[in-house]
């Protein structure tokens, strides 16, 4: 054989060991879902007046006494949860010409409040409202702060609870059976039906988000830095455990994510992008084989997995306005952003179904190019006009304006099919011969309430005594906002949230 048939037969096999490469990793790759190139263009549904901005002014009022500081739409979708200055209000969308609904209102706590929103059925089957409000103040006796909490429950008095942490966050599960408090030493994992606590540490960055997996055995938490990690719930005995599993690296700055299917995550990042991450990728990304760590897993100290930068797909790349974005917490793939090109103030949405996305157009009427408001310090200042606040969730989306009114949005429902969540089985890491690793708890992982006490549910008691606290969430429009802080005491308590 002579070296013509040699190179011949060397390129033949480099031809088909090409091609079968290209192949499997064809397969491997997600494709990504085009965008729809008709898109639908709609008008608000409804409008509401919820502050007068005019009024405010003449009244000489700051404008972060008028302003609501966050909003979050009902998991049933039949309205909105409106946090104020120190209150928090329901509106409706079906009387959306009523005022909304003072539901209760903090003592101490002087600047807006951070929610968290789920629904928990009863006896009877009934989606009940339930809203976990919280706020930092200074600590009048000592140096510090305390964090005082609001839990609400439809038909039921609410509660007070206060903690001695800065806590920066709160997420409540889906069914409301789970909370998570963020301080900037870790994560507080409750167990509202069990009255169970424990603590998993996060050092060196500040928590942005977390996500809660639809059976709340997994939480994630979003490092400042773009680390995640990944913390493992299990229960033995009726006694439930938080440790961390995994923790990897990406090469984005997370905002906000949704752990609302079993099989990945969805975030947003501070370079207008939104991106999905299967689990799959996510726990495969491990340079450690976590069966070689059963020692210390029998010793009950479970450390985290470092791994590289995990795989990602983009979903959407948009240019944003403001960092003025939202994806939707249910169990669709949705996006919602603020466009302002040519002063058209408008929010697009994307939505995906099916393996397409959906572009839809949210218009508004025109607003003014700028307006007045005042500040904490009593001074007179102009503002550019245009979105405030936004909110998206299923088929609706809400949005803020400097105008002081709340428009709504209902995207079309044959346009908008919400994925069935895969079973409940979540994926997870193999574990060793100990199906439950335990762990060494120390005093400092338990809470307790420095005071409680219950109200009706309209509104709670009020103290002229508290000193006023810093901004949790600053109202200030348009200013690119980092992550707000606003938080928690440890000790050897079985009281919990």
């Amino acid at each position: 054989m002579n070296s013509t048939d040699n190179t011949r037969k060397i390129f033949k096999c480099f031809l088909f060991f090409s091609s079968y490469v290209a192949a499997i990793f064809g397969m491997d790759v997600e494709p990504i879902a085009s965008t729809a190139l008709q898109k639908d263009i709609l008008i608000p549904k409804k409008t509401f007046m919820i502050f007068d901005p005019k009024k405010a002014f003449e009244s000489r009022k700051p404008w972060q006494e008028v302003v609501p500081g966050s909003m979050s739409i009902i998991p049933d979708e039949k309205g909105v949860v409106i946090a104020k200055r120190g209150q928090v209000y329901r509106l409706d969308f079906n009387t959306f010409t009523t005022p909304p609904t003072l539901l209760f209102e903090h003592a101490s706590v002087k600047h807006c409040p951070m929610i968290a929103v789920a629904q928990k059925n009863n006896e009877k089957d009934d989606k009940l409202l339930l809203i976990v409000s919280a706020g930092n103040y200074e600590n009048p006796d000592k140096e510090g702060y305390v964090s005082e909490y609001i839990i609400y429950q439809e038909d039921a008095p609410y509660q007070i609870q206060k903690l001695r942490k800065y806590t920066q966050l709160i997420k409540l599960s889906s069914d409301g059976k789970m909370l998570v408090i963020c301080t900037d030493h870790g994560i507080t994992v409750v167990d509202r039906e069990k009255n169970d606590i424990d603590t998993v540490p996060f050092k060196d960055q500040l928590l942005t988000d977390v996500a809660i997996n639809p059976d709340n055995t997994k939480i994630i938490c979003i490092g400042s830095q773009g680390a995640i990690k990944l913390v493992e719930v299990a229960r033995l005995r009726d006694k439930m455990s938080a440790y961390s599993m995994k923790q990897v690296a990406t090469d984005d700055v997370i905002t906000s994510i949704s752990y609302s299917d079993q099989k990945k995550l969805f975030y947003l990042t501070n370079q207008s992008e939104a991106k999905i991450i299967k689990m799959y990728d996510f726990l495969e990304n491990s340079p450690v084989d976590l069966l070689a760590t059963k020692t210390k897993i029998d010793s009950y100290d479970v450390k985290s997995i470092s791994g590289g930068n995990v795989k990602s797909r983009v979903f959407i790349r948009e240019q944003l306005s403001y960092d003025l974005a939202t994806i939707d917490q249910s169990s669709q793939c949705s996006v919602a952003y603020v466009d302002e090109k040519d002063n058209s103030r408008q929010v697009i949405v994307h939505c995906k179904y099916g393996k397409s996305i959906k572009k839809f157009v949210l218009t508004m009427p025109v607003l003014e190019r700028t307006y007045t408001y005042i500040t904490e310090t009593r001074q007179s200042v102009q503002g550019r006009a245009g979105l405030l606040r936004l909110a998206l969730r299923g088929s609706h989306v809400v949005a803020l304006g400097t105008d002081g009114k709340m428009y709504l949005w209902t995207l079309p429902q044959n346009q908008i099919q919400n994925q069935i969540l895969p079973s409940t089985k979540s994926a997870s890491i193999p574990h060793p011969v100990t199906d439950v690793p335990k762990r060494k708890k120390s005093s400092s992982s338990r809470l307790i309430f420095l005071k409680g006490s219950s109200g009706s549910s309209k509104s709670g008691s009020k103290s002229s005594s508290s000193p006023s606290s810093p901004e949790n969430s600053p109202c200030v429009p348009h200013s690119k906002r980092g992550n707000s802080t606003t938080g928690l005491v440890c000790n050897d308590s079985n009281e919990g949230l």
